[in-house]
């Protein structure tokens, strides 16, 4: 997925910052509603994912099957942007083998819960991420306790997780 990464977000922002976000790191993307706090979540999400990474997003105001459908009109409008037509499957594939959508709705969301679930996605399915993202979380509500648990996850137990967040 040359032609994609060569125009994805997170290059720019890369260039923008020291490195890299790194494994155990949080980097935070505020903005109004309404702006595209989404739609550069999920062109984040396509980088790393074209880039055979694992991703787990986690939406906490939406069911999956909205944020699915996020994630096909983007893919519809990156296929049909960068020509990829003739490589269309492949990379449908590849997003759907290497990304998980979790959702929490109704304020059900906790650092024990999401670490639990991670777990389970790893012993279980095999599935063990490289990265998450996390949609629609309210940061002026939100406590440091919530920001310590995902430190948490980033970083220990490695042996199960090791993310960047």
């Amino acid at each position: 997925m040359k032609d994609f990464t060569s125009i994805s977000p997170l290059k720019f922002l890369e260039k923008s910052s020291r490195k890299k976000l790194g494994a155990g790191n949080l980097g935070v993307l505020i903005a109004r509603a309404g702006v595209g706090k989404t739609a550069c979540l999920i062109s984040i999400a396509f980088d790393r994912i074209f880039r055979q990474g694992k991703l787990v997003h986690i939406s906490l105001e939406e069911g999956p099957e909205k944020v699915m459908s996020y994630y096909n009109v983007m893919y519809h409008d990156l296929v049909k942007a960068l020509d990829m037509a003739d490589d269309y499957d492949y990379y449908r594939m590849l997003v759907e083998k290497n990304r998980l959508i979790l959702a929490y709705l109704n304020q059900s969301f906790d650092t024990d819960r999401l670490r639990a679930n991670l777990v389970n996605l790893t012993e279980n399915l095999d599935f063990k991420p490289d990265a998450l993202i996390v949609d629609g979380l309210e940061f002026h509500k939100a406590e440091r306790k919530l920001f310590e648990g995902f430190k948490e996850i980033a970083i220990s137990p490695p042996e199960i997780l090791r993310l960047s967040l």
